[in-house]
C-alpha cells in the first residue's frame, strides 16, 4: 500500500463530516418516498436477460419518482430483491451492457420483460479509476425504510458510515479494502443497507481499515486506515453539536471493535477541506417521517467550510440556507441543491453561484427564504 499525506487524506474526508446519512432528492421533486411494501431479499439471487427497455427507479412506484437511468433490451441483469405494490411486481437488480457495469435500481417486472437465463459467472468488478483521492458514493435507493448501495458497483475499496438503527453510536462497516477481497459479512446479494448513511470508495492501494485492532485505532501506523481520519474528525463535529457517541468499527473480517469517544484524538485534522477549483455537490442525510414526508435527524456540512443548500422546509418554505462548519438535527422535505464552496471563493463568487447555478437549475419556488448567505436577503421571482 503506498504512503499518502495528510494533505491528500483531506481529499477524502472533505465532505465525511456533514455526510452521515443519504442523499434526497438532489435535483428534482421526488414526492414519495414511503415505500409502497415490504420488500425482500431474494435467498438466491438469478441472472435475466431484458426484453424492452425498462428505466431503473429510486423507489419501486409508479409516481412521484425518480429515473436513474435505462436498461436497453438486451441488458444482462441480476435480480436480488423483491417487492410487491399491489398493483405490479418490482424487482431490485444490478446491470451489464456489452460494455460493462451500468447500474443498480428498481425495474417493474411487467415493462422490463425478464428472461431467467442459466446462471453466469458474476461478471467483474467495475475498475477502480480513483488514483490520487477518494470519493463519496450516493447511498440513494429506497429499501423499506432505509436505503441501499451496491457494493459490487466498483472494485474501489469502499467503507460505509452511518446507522442501521436508532442507537447512540457512530458506525464505520469496512466492505473491501487495499488488497483484500469483498467482505460478505455485511452484504446482502452484494448491497449495503443503511437507516442513514454514506458509502466512501479510495484508490485501489489505500488502506480503508487495515491496522485497526481492539484498543489500537491504527493512527500510529505509516500507512493509517482512512477510517481512522474519518473518526477523528467525527468526534470534533460531536463536540460542536453537543454529543459524544462512541464508535463501532466493523472490520472485514466480520469483527466488532469498540471506541470510546476521544480514541481518536482530541483536534480535528489540519487540513483544509474545502481546497477545491470549483462548488462539490453534497449529500443531505436524513431520516424519512411518512407521517409528514419530510426527513429529519439531518446533518449538513463540513468543519470548517462553507456550504450552500436550496431546500423545502417541512411546512413549505423554499429556503437557501448557508453555514460555515456543520450543523445538524435540522429537517427537510426535498433538497434541489447542496454543495460545498472553494475555501477561496469571497462574497460575489458564492452570491453569483447560488443565483446563476444553484437557484436557476432548480426552477422551483417563487418566494425564497434567505438564511445565512452575506449579501443576500430573502426574495421573489
Amino acid at each position: 500500500m503506498r504512503k499518502y499525506s495528510l494533505l491528500l487524506a483531506v481529499l477524502l474526508i472533505a465532505l465525511a463530516f456533514g455526510n452521515i446519512g443519504t442523499a434526497a432528492a438532489q435535483s428534482g421533486a421526488v414526492e414519495n418516498y414511503t415505500f409502497p411494501a415490504q420488500a425482500e431479499w431474494l435467498d438466491e439471487a438469478y441472472f435475466a436477460r431484458v426484453g424492452d427497455a425498462v428505466n431503473a427507479r429510486t423507489i419501486p412506484t409508479d409516481v412521484s419518482n425518480v429515473k436513474r437511468f435505462t436498461f436497453a433490451p438486451g441488458s444482462t441483469v441480476q435480480v436480488v430483491a423483491t417487492v410487491d405494490t399491489g398493483n405490479h411486481n418490482w424487482f431490485l437488480v444490478r446491470g451489464w451492457d456489452t460494455d460493462g457495469y451500468v447500474g443498480s435500481g428498481w425495474v417493474q417486472e411487467t415493462a422490463a420483460h425478464l428472461t431467467e437465463i442459466e446462471a453466469l459467472d458474476t461478471p467483474a468488478l467495475p475498475a477502480c479509476s480513483l488514483t490520487e483521492a477518494g470519493s463519496p458514493t450516493d447511498v440513494d435507493i429506497r429499501f423499506n425504510d432505509g436505503w441501499t448501495h451496491d457494493a459490487m458497483s466498483t472494485a474501489c475499496p469502499i467503507f460505509y458510515e452511518g446507522r442501521q438503527e436508532e442507537t447512540e453510536f457512530h458506525h464505520y462497516w469496512i466492505v473491501r479494502d487495499a488488497g483484500a477481497p469483498t467482505s460478505t459479512h455485511y452484504l446482502e446479494n452484494g448491497f449495503m443497507w443503511l437507516l442513514e448513511g454514506g458509502a466512501w470508495i479510495h484508490p485501489a492501494d489505500w488502506s480503508v481499515g487495515h491496522g485497526f485492532a481492539a484498543g489500537n485505532t491504527g493512527q500510529t501506523l505509516e500507512h493509517a486506515p482512512m477510517v481512522s481520519f474519518f473518526a477523528q474528525d467525527k468526534q470534533v463535529v460531536m463536540a460542536r453539536e453537543g454529543y459524544r457517541w462512541p464508535f463501532v468499527i466493523h472490520t472485514i473480517d466480520g469483527s466488532e471493535l469498540d471506541f470510546a469517544y476521544g480514541a481518536f484524538g482530541t483536534d480535528a485534522n489540519d487540513v483544509d477541506r474545502c481546497e477545491l477549483t470549483a462548488p462539490r455537490e453534497m449529500s443531505i442525510t436524513g431520516i424519512y417521517v411518512s407521517a409528514d414526508g419530510s426527513f429529519r435527524s439531518t446533518s449538513v456540512g463540513a468543519l470548517d467550510c462553507t456550504t450552500i443548500i436550496y431546500w423545502q422546509l417541512p411546512d413549505g418554505t423554499h429556503q437557501l440556507y448557508g453555514l460555515v462548519g456543520t450543523d445538524e438535527n435540522l429537517s427537510y422535505k426535498f433538497v434541489y441543491g447542496a454543495y460545498l464552496i472553494p475555501s477561496d471563493w469571497d462574497g460575489t463568487d458564492i452570491g453569483e453561484f447560488v443565483m446563476d447555478e444553484i437557484v436557476a437549475s432548480a426552477r422551483v419556488g417563487t418566494e425564497i427564504d434567505v438564511e445565512g448567505i452575506d449579501g443576500l436577503s430573502d426574495f421573489t421571482r
